[in-house]
């Protein structure tokens, strides 16, 4: 049986690490909250539903609504291959969509005042953002861990990257 989140089933059954859905795919969660702020409220459905041999849940639908006023969604799951991570962000501007397959974003932009009706809307304007020719996603993580290395070392207040 393949590993889940890092870690063996054998790991998971015998004890170790609780690897529920929720608490192992973090990230979409994270990344909403710096973008869109805070959290006011939420709702989840987890279960477990598939053959893995888990006894926590494999899947989860989230449900939030941001201090900002905006409102999202999340799904994350175990047992989906090939694994998929995309980010969609709806707004009266336009719509952004991110797909970790490839790295690009998607800028569908509204070529009209947001409001106005029309039968026949004249088509989005496409603008993409690709990743430098030299990403590395690693360097993300190295250049965090030496930032926080160096604030716990210099005990600075400043936590962010700059």
């Amino acid at each position: 049986m393949a590993s889940v989140g890092g870690l063996s089933p054998e790991l998971c059954r015998a004890g170790g690490p609780r690897r529920r859905v929720i608490v192992t795919l973090t990230h979409p969660l994270d990344y909403l909250r710096f973008i869109l702020g805070d959290v006011d409220s939420l709702w989840s459905f987890n279960e477990h539903l598939s053959p893995l041999e888990l006894d926590v849940e494999d899947v989860a639908e989230i449900g939030l609504k941001f201090s900002s006023g905006a409102i999202g969604g999340v799904h994350i799951n175990y047992f989906q291959r090939p694994g998929v991570h995309r980010l969609e962000i709806v707004g009266t501007s336009g719509t952004l969509r991110w797909d970790n397959a490839d790295g690009i974003l998607h800028f569908y932009r509204m070529p009209y005042e947001f409001g106005t009706w029309d039968a026949n809307p004249p088509a989005t304007k496409l603008d993409q953002f690709s990743p430098p020719e030299d990403f590395e996603r690693n360097h993300l993580f190295i250049a965090q861990t030496k930032h926080f290395i160096h604030v716990a070392r210099e005990k600075h207040n400043n936590l962010y990257l700059e």
